[in-house]
């Protein structure tokens, strides 16, 4: 899209980045901030240190979250010393051109490696706390549940996933909880009832 600092082949890896054009904020602009609550519930699958995740929180919730993003980013940075990805490519503005939420949507960061979740714990703890509307699952995503073995790699890192796991030594994997989306929407309702999820 015009305005991107990325090439087209980037820029399809990273949909999460915001261009001139954002597909999220179209996405936000268009739905009704009266309907916002609980059960409007986004899960962002393998959500790395939750720099995107906590978008959703920020968009869609009330003003109690606004400007989070830039300071969790800050605070994953100053961890990790590794930027995100929108901000190395310089895509990361977004317009806040809607009335914001009466109410929280619930947000679920799901993260399997230990590095990454441990950067999540200690960012959330400094922003978020305990509020319900952020909930963070330490496990990897697939179509069964169970456990398998998952790249154990530095905190920060974005690219880790099964397939590379053949790739490394043992001694640089870990093994992790595996659930499915299913099981987390199922998760959901018992404490919510129905839900609208994005899984993102």
């Amino acid at each position: 899209p015009p305005g991107c600092n990325a090439t087209p082949k980037e820029v399809s890896l990273l949909t999460m980045c915001h261009c001139r054009e954002p597909w999220l904020s179209q996405m936000r602009r268009v739905e009704d901030s009266a309907n916002i609550g609980p059960r409007r519930v986004f899960i962002d699958v393998g959500c790395n240190t939750g720099t995107h995740a906590v978008r959703f929180l920020e968009m869609w919730g009330t003003p109690t979250w606004a400007g989070l993003v830039p300071k969790w980013q800050k605070a994953v940075t100053d961890i990790t010393r590794i930027a995100d990805y929108c901000i190395v490519y310089g895509i990361d503005k977004v317009q806040v051109q809607w009335p914001p939420a009466a109410a929280d949507p619930t947000v679920v960061c799901v993260e399997p490696m230990a590095a990454n979740s441990r950067v999540i714990a200690d960012v959330r703890a400094a922003f978020i706390q305990s509020n319900d509307s952020f909930v963070h699952i330490k496990a990897a995503v697939a179509d069964k549940s169970g456990t398998a073995l998952f790249p154990a790699l530095g905190a920060g890192e974005e690219r880790s996933s099964f397939s590379v796991v053949s790739l490394l030594p043992r001694s640089r994997t870990d093994r992790v909880n595996v659930t499915t989306v299913d099981d987390i929407v199922a998760r959901l309702r018992t404490s919510l009832g129905e839900v609208q999820v994005d899984v993102l």
